[in-house]
């Protein structure tokens, strides 16, 4: 929220009209730190939220049952599992059985009443492969049903020190449970976690940087990759210097020859050079494709989430801007977004970093904090990050977007961050 407020003039773009649902993820991960799941999140239009239980995220039967949303699903799941919270509603309607069984984690809190409807929603899911993951456990009247079908129990990280909460996670990891920690937002705490049998995380713990107080020396070869992105931005391109930048690391002429074969830009013509290379693919392809290769190079001892989301809120950045009146600005907002986490992949602060940027006063702005245009491009990617349905409003309202924009823009993100990587992948 920003400046505890919602809006202004109290409107709500994302409520107001005709608007798609809109979906927030947040990342689950493992004790590796790679990605287990997603949890979804979801605001709807203002008819479908009134059915819910819980007006910011719940999940209303009009919404699942939304060929729209279930074409949604497959996007943001990215072929992992989703964390689904569920009213009593949705379990007694019977609406979750159109989400696959293979990929669905029901979530539920152990404050619904088990009643006999309840009761055997849960049991008819659990027979047919569903996964739950139970909040609440311990201070629910009805932990001993709750105990029985979680495969997965949610504890704040604040109640991880607790002795009740100590018991029970060696009584359930002997049946196969897992415990997902919540609300883990610094590296310590993860690994304070991680020591204590939790196998599950949620939080914001793998973007915090991991500042030395004695600064240690960027490889040599990260050193190139942040020339190559200074000279990528150069208010006109030099493909014959970036050439040269290219040269000196053998790996970038590699993933770029075999980058231009896994697309038909290159299949019709025998390369010559880097350069002419480089203009087949042209100026803005080839920004794309450096955005892809520096960031998986300089984040490879770092979490893949942490490339995704960056490439997420690149995207979502200059897809905003391309439709608003900073549309002749979009290449440099994809760069924000890319940037956005780049203290996060160097473990230096950011405005270190930035000095060696070629960027515009308010994008520099815009990255450190304050409040320039561009940074609500930003904030609001980063709040659909954490599912802050009160600063996407705001954001939206002062970028002159309606929920239908965001959402778009979002799914659209999204799709586009985990295509591009797999096609990285598939040309390494």
């Amino acid at each position: 929220m920003i400046d505890g407020k919602l809006l202004s003039r109290g409107t709500d773009p994302i409520r107001e009209g005709a608007v798609d649902s809109l979906i927030a993820r947040l990342p689950v991960l493992d004790h590796r730190r790679r990605i287990y799941g997603y949890e979804l999140h979801f605001r709807g239009k203002l008819e479908s939220i009134l059915k819910c239980a819980d007006p910011e995220d719940g999940l209303s039967s009009k919404t699942i049952s939304d060929s729209v949303f279930l074409c949604d699903f497959e996007t943001y799941t990215a072929g992992k599992r989703a964390f689904v919270k569920v009213t009593k509603d949705i379990l007694a309607d019977g609406f979750i059985h159109i989400l696959p069984s293979k990929s669905t984690v029901v979530e539920i809190s152990a404050s619904v009443e088990p009643t006999p409807e309840i009761a055997a929603a849960c049991e008819r899911l659990k027979g047919q492969g569903y996964l739950f993951a139970v909040e609440q456990i311990l201070e629910s009247p009805w932990s001993d049903f709750y105990v029985r079908i979680a495969d997965i129990v949610k504890v704040p990280v604040t109640k991880s020190e607790d002795p009740e909460t100590e018991n029970l996670l060696r009584r359930l990891a002997q049946k196969g449970v897992r415990f997902l920690a919540r609300d883990v937002e610094t590296p310590e705490i993860f690994e304070r976690a991680v020591k204590k049998g939790y196998s599950l995380f949620e939080g914001g713990f793998f973007k915090v940087p991991v500042i030395f107080s004695r600064t240690k020396d960027i490889p040599g070869f990260k050193l190139n990759y942040l020339r190559l992105i200074a000279a990528l931005h150069e208010p006109e391109m030099d493909f014959e210097k970036l050439e040269g930048i290219i040269k000196r690391e053998v790996s970038l002429a590699y993933k770029l020859l075999r980058y231009l074969n896994s697309t038909s830009v290159g299949s019709y013509s025998e390369i010559r050079s880097i350069t002419h290379a480089l203009a087949l693919l042209g100026e803005v392809e080839t920004k794309r494709w450096a955005s892809l290769v520096l960031l998986t190079g300089l984040a490879q001892d770092k979490p893949d989430e942490l490339v995704t989301q960056a490439l997420t809120r690149a995207r979502f950045c200059e897809k905003l801007g391309a439709g608003s009146r900073e549309e002749s600005r979009d290449q440099e907002l994809f760069l924000m977004g890319m940037l956005s986490l780049m203290d996060s992949i160097l473990d230096r602060r950011l405005s270190e970093i930035l000095k060696a940027m070629p960027l515009a006063d308010d994008v520099k702005r815009a990255l450190l904090g304050e409040r320039s245009d561009p940074w609500w491009s930003l904030e609001c990617v980063r709040a659909l990050e954490r599912a802050d349905w009160a600063t996407v409003s705001a954001c939206a309202e002062k970028l002159g977007a309606d929920g239908r924009e965001i959402g778009r823009a979002h799914r659209e993100a999204v799709q586009w961050a985990q295509e591009s990587h797999s096609t990285l992948e598939e040309a390494a």
